[in-house]
């Protein structure tokens, strides 16, 4: 599978989000989009590699119909870092607290909320580029696109918060060895939202991840995997000896997800 590398600046690249970019086109006509978010401290090329793996895209069969886009988190201090600036879409206070609710979680509200919209206005930009590209027929199914929005970590939260605060129009919603942001109120925006609002929901994590540990994450998860659309659906996948980070397995598990979301995977 052959792809060029495009890292686009965020005045060369649009006028909505601010975040600059690397994107990975594909070879052949530009079918379907996958937009996934870094973790804390990494960068676009931490997970360029996992997108050009030969266990990705076989089963779905779009590996040269995929648009991969990885936008690249704004550089600041991270408190539990010791103040150290690096790639963040948001400030964390204390690891202990992460995926706990309420005022004592101290979560970097104006951060996160700066982030989301990037992140939507990016995918917005996403899908004025795949419309104009699609067949009608394809085009107009619904407000779906062949869109899928993603990420690691901190990447993952911010990926369920940014597609529970807009009509993003996804395919699917992939968190990976991450938490929920602002539980009780992400759970009420999951509850009051129809099916046709929300998309299918795949959750991995670790049991072994000693920075977000499962039993942190797994009570936000099981509030939102209620609330979540029956018709919509959501799969938590628990990994065994998997810490934090990513595992070839995972790749796998994701490429036959993607063709059962990706209904063009199925026309090719």
């Amino acid at each position: 599978m052959l792809r060029t590398f495009a890292t686009l600046t965020a005045k060369a690249a649009r006028q909505g989000s601010t975040l600059a970019r690397k994107v990975l086109e594909p070879a052949g006509e530009h079918k379907a989009t996958i937009v996934w978010l870094h973790g804390l401290g990494d960068s676009p090329d931490g997970f360029a590699p996992l997108f050009q793996a030969t266990q990705l895209f076989g089963e779905s069969k779009l590996g040269e119909h995929i648009r991969v886009v990885l936008p690249d988190a704004p550089e600041r201090p991270i408190t539990v870092n010791g103040g150290m600036v690096m790639p963040g879409w948001y400030d964390i206070a204390s690891l202990d607290r992460i995926g706990a609710d309420g005022p004592e979680a101290a979560e970097d509200v104006e951060g996160i909320a700066a982030s989301a919209q990037d992140i939507i206005e990016l995918v917005a930009e996403e899908r004025a580029l795949l419309r104009s590209g699609l067949d009608a027929d394809l085009a107009n199914d619904g407000q779906r696109l062949p869109i899928v929005l993603g990420g690691f970590s901190q990447g993952g939260a911010m990926a369920l918060y940014a597609a529970l605060r807009a009509e993003l129009g996804l395919a699917g919603l992939v968190c990976w060895s991450s938490y929920v942001l602002a539980a009780t109120e992400s759970v009420e925006l999951a509850t009051a939202s129809s099916a046709a609002s929300l998309p299918p929901l795949l959750i991995h994590h670790g049991r072994e991840d000693p920075m977000v540990p499962l039993a942190w994450a797994k009570p936000g998860w099981d509030r939102i995997r209620a609330a979540w659309p029956e018709l919509s659906g959501s799969d938590l996948v628990e990994w065994d000896g998997l810490g934090h980070s990513v595992d070839i397995d995972q790749v796998v598990a994701l490429d036959k997800w993607l063709a059962h979301i990706f209904p063009l995977s199925r026309q090719l």
